[in-house]
């Protein structure tokens, strides 16, 4: 009776489940919550019944002080209620629910986009049990991954210190809440990684079963975006490239292999990170496709659909941090040749605010511009600033430690300034930092 009530229950919550991948606009943002509210529930409540017995057990102890012999027993009272075992078997059904959901999710959001409808086939209900199994392993593995460490210290810092029995109580209970509160920001993460990773695991199933071949990395530019993810931002991948990780590391999960599930889908050092900004598409480690690329992950995928026409190859050679060839190159000078200034107004104010103290007039500065583009012996970068691709036309006199630089919105033709500067081309505002081009010796003076 009770595993029939058991079956129905569940029955239920993957309707409800359902209903939010159906019904909610905002399906993502509602299952993630979801997992995390099912994960800190959880755990807020195995944290309360493990106090109750840890204080029960320090309440049963003789009198005297608390020795190493205790400490261990303790770790064991508080691993019965925080280990593994235990939390695997309060969110069992809501990992198993939630994760079907939110691999829907992603395949859907690719579907929707694309304007088809994303067919499961048994391959993917295959995946979707690995997934599931991968998402409880590391529910499994939190106690010797986290919290057995915390509450470790805190014993050995109690006996360490020669309390008293009773003094221990009192010390444990007033202490228990912030210890268990840093179990608590472990099993956030879990959730928060669990979901983003199955989201991006069925978006390549919307991308395979859409027939979209290339994925852009999308990162959330801002003041907290990690090197990883903005060094990444704005690359082509191949979807073909993304199956085959998702492949490598749910092979992994199926051998229960968990050292190979980490090198299929690492998070890079910071150094690895830092040497991915300057390194071609091409040449990335084959393990690097599919986010998340770290904890708190904010990057995702979308589908790659260029508009066409040579702009568009430029600025995806440039997000994808590789040169142009130099027939590329000749082309896109042709194409900055005829850049002229948006307008009066705005050549005037950088005349001023850059240009009137060495070029004179207005006119030798407009000159200057264009000399300066068009000329062979320059040099010439792209960088994407405000998710635009522009060209930056550099050029260093002899005896000179500055150089002089136009810049040029390359789909709107348009000259944006000329200065004088020293120092690094791009800062840390750039999207795609400057990337030189083979552009010595290519001169471009309007025909006659």
């Amino acid at each position: 009776m009770l595993d029939a009530a058991a079956a129905l229950a569940a029955v239920i919550e993957r309707r409800s489940v359902r209903e939010v991948l159906i019904k909610d606009a905002e399906a993502w943002d509602a299952l993630y919550g979801q997992l995390q509210d099912a994960y800190t529930r959880a755990f807020d409540k195995a944290a309360q019944d493990a106090l109750k017995d840890a204080l029960d057990r320090l309440r049963d102890l003789p009198p005297g002080a608390f020795t190493q012999a205790d400490a261990t027993h303790m770790l064991d009272v508080l691993e019965g209620r925080l280990g593994g075992a235990a939390l695997s078997g309060l969110l069992n059904g809501p990992v198993i629910n939630l994760t079907d959901a939110l691999y829907r999710v992603g395949a859907a959001e690719v579907g929707t986009a694309a304007g088809v409808d994303i067919a499961f086939g048994r391959p993917d209900f295959d995946a979707l049990k690995l997934i599931q199994k991968d998402n409880l392993h590391w529910i499994d593995n939190s106690w010797n991954a986290r919290n057995n460490t915390i509450f470790r210290k805190a014993l050995e810092d109690y006996f360490g210190d020669g309390m008293s029995r009773a003094d221990l109580i009192q010390r444990f209970a007033e202490e228990f809440p912030a210890l268990a509160a840093k179990g608590k920001v472990y099993f956030e993460l879990l959730a928060d990684h669990a979901a983003t990773k199955t989201r991006e695991m069925g978006r390549v199933t919307g991308y395979e079963r859409a027939g979209i071949e290339y994925v852009q990395v999308r990162a959330h530019l801002d003041h907290k975006t990690s090197a990883i993810c903005r060094n990444l931002h704005g690359r082509v991948i191949a979807v073909r490239r993304l199956s085959d990780q998702r492949g490598q590391y749910l092979d992994a999960v199926r051998r229960g292999d968990v050292d190979a599930a980490k090198s299929a889908w690492p998070w890079p050092s910071d150094k690895a990170a830092k040497a991915m900004g300057t390194t071609a598409t091409r040449d990335l480690p084959a393990n690097i496709g599919n986010p998340p690329y770290h904890g708190r992950c904010r990057t995702i995928t979308v589908a790659y659909l260029p508009t066409g026409g040579a702009v568009s190859e430029w600025e995806r050679a440039a997000y994808d941090r590789e040169p142009l060839s130099r027939k590329q190159t000749t082309a896109l000078i042709d194409h900055c040749k005829t850049a002229s200034w948006r307008n009066a107004k705005g050549m005037a104010e950088h005349f001023d605010k850059h240009g009137k103290a060495l070029w004179g007039s207005l006119d030798a500065y407009n000159a200057a511009a264009v000399d300066l583009i068009r000329r062979a012996d320059r040099d010439v970068h792209l960088a994407v600033r405000g998710g635009r691709l522009k060209a930056l036309f550099t050029r260093t006199e002899t005896g000179r430690r500055s150089y002089e630089m136009a810049v040029v919105d390359v789909l709107g033709q348009d000259i944006e300034t000329l200065h004088r500067r020293r120092g690094a081309l791009s800062g840390a505002a750039d999207t795609v930092q400057a990337i030189k081009q083979p552009a010595r010796g290519i001169s471009k003076w309007l025909s006659k």
